[in-house]
């Protein structure tokens, strides 16, 4: 599920509807306007106010969490929006499987032999986000396998 940004405001779309969407914004580069260049930045905020984005927030492939003034980019190249087990940006990867699996689990166990469609639709979203070969082991996702009822409320 790569797909192209086209601007800031498919950034802002994307980063709102996370949860619905899943992924992460990854670039291959960001330079800015100094020279610097950051390989495989992974896009976490963008910032604005009355239709003009002034601020964006990334996180470089070397860990380090930085917030530009958008006037002070000179260019974002190939940004995509990408599940977040084809990151290519290892310590944010790390991070946002750990965030997801944590959130995974808790789903799991709050909704434990409780089958209904839009538990059974987040967790596919989840699975399909983290990549079935990241789910941590204690996870039990086999609900997904066998074909249980699914309970429909109204």
């Amino acid at each position: 599920m790569t797909y192209k940004i086209n601007g800031f405001i498919d950034i802002h779309s994307i980063l709102t509807n996370e949860r619905k969407l899943g992924g992460v914004i990854e670039a291959s580069v960001i330079r800015l306007r100094t020279g610097e260049e950051y390989n495989n930045p992974v896009i976490t905020n963008i910032d604005f106010f009355g239709g003009t984005f002034y601020s964006l927030g990334f996180i470089a492939d070397n860990g380090d969490h930085m917030i530009v003034n958008v006037s002070d980019i000179s260019k974002i190249t190939e940004p995509t929006h990408k599940k977040i087990h084809e990151m290519n940006n290892k310590v944010y990867k790390a991070e946002k499987l750990s965030e997801k699996n944590s959130y995974l689990k808790k789903l799991c166990d709050l909704n434990k032999g409780v089958y209904i469609k839009t538990f059974i639709n987040e967790v596919k979203l989840l699975v399909e986000d983290i990549g079935v070969e990241n789910i941590n082991k204690e996870i039990d996702i086999d609900f997904l396998q066998k074909n249980k009822k699914i309970v429909k409320i109204a």
